[in-house]
């Protein structure tokens, strides 16, 4: 299936071409084409061919895989077939608005892919995605603001991406079918983050938003009380705030010895 995504995808670079050639003619139409044309190839290297898998097209269980590029890659088709067949009068400020949401996305997508680094991979689930020692929490570049860079770079150009070509239709399908399941899929990766990493990555969402730069007001919960190897036993949450002042994570056998009820 995967394999069938990727050959549409590489056909629809015909398609956009025959599509240039047959339609009436517009202002800047071959500018339009060549950028249609660089993002197209842009989203099909970094989809498929960034990836450090060795085996791309293997299916690996991760079932959110098809639904979401499927979905990206009918947004794509009406997209063009809108802006080039039933296109209504071109807003060059709207094109550029939607081209800089898209650059914005595209810089989210391309430092998240590096800062990933050998971690970055097409699928998300599987026995060879998130196994440890080999992987690391990342939490550099784009991901010490926030969780999910990628996927909120992926938000922007299924907007941008419509908005540059003043399709309106493809901007609805993005909204209403792509940005649901994409954010469908940011959960079940959480899902087997939260199972690889732990304690480690309950923190980490803690502190920072999945799609949002601002950091988040922390407060610490009581799995940290299992870290610091404290009695369960709190009576209220003054009680727990001054056991929490009191002690140094990283060291608890330094803990300080506190009373009960002070």
């Amino acid at each position: 299936m995967l394999f069938l995504i990727i050959f549409l995808a590489i056909i629809g670079l015909g398609i956009i071409v025959a599509l240039h050639l047959l339609s009436s003619p517009f202002p800047y139409k071959i500018y339009f084409t060549i950028l249609i044309l660089a993002i197209s190839i842009e989203i099909i290297w970094e989809n498929f061919f960034s990836t450090k898998e060795k085996k791309v097209l293997k299916f690996e269980g991760d079932w959110t895989l098809i639904p979401v590029y499927s979905s990206f890659l009918v947004l794509m088709y009406v997209a063009v077939f809108e802006f080039y067949l039933f296109r209504g009068p071109l807003r060059i400020p709207v094109s550029l608005m939607g081209f800089l949401i898209y650059l914005m996305g595209l810089s989210l997508r391309l430092r998240g892919i590096r800062s990933l680094g050998k971690q970055w991979k097409v699928h998300i689930m599987g026995k060879d995605k998130l196994r440890l020692p080999t992987c690391f929490l990342i939490r550099e570049g784009p991901y010490k603001y926030m969780r999910h860079p990628m996927y909120l770079g992926a938000f922007a150009e299924a907007i941008g991406i419509p908005l540059l070509l003043n399709a309106y239709y493809a901007l609805g399908f993005g909204l209403l079918v792509f940005i649901p399941l994409e954010t469908w899929r940011t959960y079940m990766e959480e899902k087997e983050l939260i199972q690889t990493f732990g304690w480690k990555y309950m923190k980490y969402k803690r502190e920072k938003w999945a799609f949002w730069f601002f950091k988040k007001r922390y407060r610490p919960k009581f799995y940290e009380r299992r870290l610091s190897q404290l009695p369960i036993n709190f009576e209220d949450r003054r009680t727990y705030n001054r056991r929490v002042a009191n002690i140094d994570f990283d060291y608890p056998e330094s803990r300080k010895v506190i009373k009960r009820g002070v």
